[in-house]
């Protein structure tokens, strides 16, 4: 019984063994999955506004991937395409548009061609230059001899001087209206021989104030006022403060 027993014994390790000799024999399998780059939209043009009347060159491509833009077109701005990935973007001075929508198609990997995204951007108005005469703000006083002698309109947008190219004299006298245009930043000799006959306490305007950009482009100011007044001291820039109640 003994003997019966060991060759049992021996049988089961001989058949383990050669169980285990067959698993470490057999060339090992190992699966990797590999992630697909995923397709990024990457647009040159980072600010979420459109200012009206300046020019934008934007590059639109994708970045990874196989997907590639193949049309960029907007319903309600002006966008065209310069060369590949680089786009012109233009607004009208004039436009009435609040909202610019660019739609951007894709090629996709298998061949398909869809909308692959929709870029959306506030229309805003052009920061307008702030005017003014020799150094006096708009709605102040000034003095008779000072605007006489000494004032020329100057220009300033965002910190900078801007050229004036021209502009219009506006007076109100004895219930006609006085109308005179300068082709520069300075008063005109009829404008000057106007004011010296101006009664002290008229409102003078200076209307239709053309500024060139820095940019290029040009602004047009419609209108700002000073109060005219003699003080003989060039009592000038003090400001109007209004009482609404």
């Amino acid at each position: 019984m003994k003997h019966y027993f060991k060759l049992y014994l021996t049988l089961i390790g001989l058949v383990c063994l050669s169980l285990e000799g067959n698993l470490f024999s057999q060339d090992s399998v190992y699966v990797f999955k590999i992630k697909k780059p995923t397709s990024i939209l990457d647009v040159s043009l980072k600010d979420t506004f459109l200012i009206k009347g300046k020019h934008y060159l934007v590059t639109i491509k994708i970045k990874e991937g196989k997907k590639r833009v193949v049309k960029v077109f907007s319903d309600s701005i002006y966008i065209s395409r310069v060369k590949q990935d680089l786009y012109s973007i233009k607004i009208p001075r004039k436009s009435r548009v609040n909202k610019g929508m660019i739609r951007v198609h894709v090629k996709n990997e298998d061949g398909t061609v869809g909308l692959g995204e929709v870029l959306i951007y506030n229309v805003v108005e052009p920061p307008m230059p702030e005017i003014f005469v020799g150094n006096i703000k708009a709605d102040s006083l000034i003095d008779k001899r000072y605007l006489y002698e000494y004032a020329k309109l100057n220009a300033k947008s965002e910190g900078y001087f801007v050229k004036l190219l021209s502009f219009d004299l506006i007076t109100f006298a004895n219930g006609n209206k006085n109308e005179f245009h300068s082709t520069n930043n300075s008063l005109t000799v009829p404008m000057k021989n106007h004011i010296q006959r101006l009664n002290v306490g008229s409102m003078i305007y200076f209307n239709n104030i053309v500024c060139l950009m820095p940019d290029g482009r040009v602004e047009v100011v419609e209108s700002i006022r000073l109060f005219f007044d003699e003080t003989n001291k060039y009592k000038v820039g003090k400001r109007i403060i209004y009482n609404r109640n």
